[in-house]
C-alpha cells in the first residue's frame, strides 16, 4: 500500500498548526515522526488516520480501501466495557476465524503484554496509564490493517512491555509511522525519520542516530554558509559606503560639467546595485 498527502493545512481557533505539508508512506517504510512540542505531530497523524480533517489539502490511499490503525497517546475506552471485551469485540470484528480461535488469540495477547487474567473483568477505564497503553497496543496484534500509526507508544510501559513492543514493531511486515521522543526506541525500529517543522517535513534516511549525524553535518554547512554571507555583507557595506561617499563628493565637484556628472552617476548606479544585492542577502 501507499499513502500520499499534499498541501495539508490545519488551524485551530485562528492559530495555524501547520500549512502546506506534503509527504508519502510506502510499503517498506518504518518512519519516526519527530519535532518540537506543539508543532503538530499528533494532528498530522490524526489527519492521516482519518480521525480529523485538514482545512486544505488531500490524503490519498492506494489501494483506496487500505485500512489504517491509529493507536493514540491517551487511549479512551467506553465506560462500562471490560478489558477482555474491549479487545475481543475488536478481534472478532476483524477476523474470519471462529470464536474459539479469537478467544485464544485475545487471551494470549493480553498475557503477553502483562495484563493477566485478574484484570480481564475489570473496566478498561479503571486501568492505570501504563495498562491503558498496553491494552491499546494489543489492538495492533489482533486487528487487520495496512498501515499502523503509533503516538508515543512507549509512554508508561514497563521494561518487559517495552521489549515486547520493540520486537513486535521490528517484525511487523507493514508500514509504520511512530511519533516518539524515545531515541533508543527510534534507533531500534525505524528506517526513516520525518522531521516536522514550520517549513514542512524533511526526510532523513536511517534511524535516529543516522538523523543526528546528518543534522550535525547540515548545521556545519549552514554555519559555514552563514559565516560566508556575513563576510559578503561586511564587504558590500564597505563598498556601498565608499561608493556613496564618492558619489556625494563627485556630485558636488561636477557642477554643470557633463564628464564629472557622468562619473558621479556611475558611482550612484553602482551604489544602488550593491544596496539591492545587500538587501537580497539579508532577506
Amino acid at each position: 500500500m501507499s499513502l500520499r498527502f499534499q498541501g495539508l493545512c490545519k488551524s485551530y481557533q485562528g492559530k495555524t498548526v501547520f500549512e502546506n505539508i506534503s509527504g508519502s508512506i510506502n510499503d517498506k517504510d518504518k518512519i519516526g515522526l519527530i519535532g518540537i512540542n506543539g508543532i503538530g505531530k499528533t494532528t498530522l497523524a490524526r489527519i492521516l488516520a482519518g480521525e480529523e480533517t485538514a482545512d486544505q489539502g488531500e490524503v490519498m490511499l492506494s489501494p483506496a480501501d487500505s485500512k489504517i490503525l491509529y493507536i493514540e497517546q491517551y487511549p479512551v475506552f467506553d465506560d462500562n466495557i471490560s478489558v477482555y471485551d474491549e479487545l475481543f469485540r475488536l478481534a472478532i470484528s476483524d477476523s474470519s476465524s471462529n470464536i474459539s480461535d479469537v478467544e485464544t488469540k485475545v487471551k494470549m495477547t493480553l498475557n503477553k503484554v502483562g495484563l493477566d487474567q485478574l484484570k480481564w473483568g475489570q473496566r478498561a477505564t479503571s486501568l492505570s496509564g501504563g495498562e491503558k497503553t498496553k491494552l491499546a497496543l494489543c489492538k495492533a496484534m489482533v486487528s487487520s490493517y495496512d498501515l499502523l500509526i503509533l503516538d508515543e507508544p512507549t509512554n508508561h510501559l514497563d521494561l518487559k512491555s517495552y521489549d515486547w513492543l520493540e520486537e513486535f514493531v521490528r517484525s511487523l511486515d507493514k508500514p509504520i509511522l511512530v511519533i516518539s521522543h524515545d531515541r533508543y526506541f527510534l534507533d531500534n525500529v525505524v528506517n526513516k525519520i520525518w522531521e516536522l517543522s514550520a517549513k514542512g517535513i524533511k526526510v532523513y534516511p536511517g534511524n535516529y542516530s543516522d538523523y543526528k549525524v546528518q543534522k550535525e553535518n547540515e548545521l556545519k554547512t549552514v554555519t559555514r554558509e552563514y559565516e560566508k554571507q556575513q563576510m559578503e555583507i561586511r564587504h558590500l557595506k564597505e563598498v556601498i559606503n565608499e561608493r556613496k561617499n564618492w558619489y556625494e563628493n563627485a556630485h558636488k565637484a561636477a557642477g554643470t560639467h557633463d564628464f564629472y556628472r557622468s562619473k558621479a552617476k556611475k558611482h550612484a548606479n553602482v551604489f544602488k546595485a550593491k544596496r539591492k544585492q545587500l538587501e537580497r542577502i539579508e532577506k
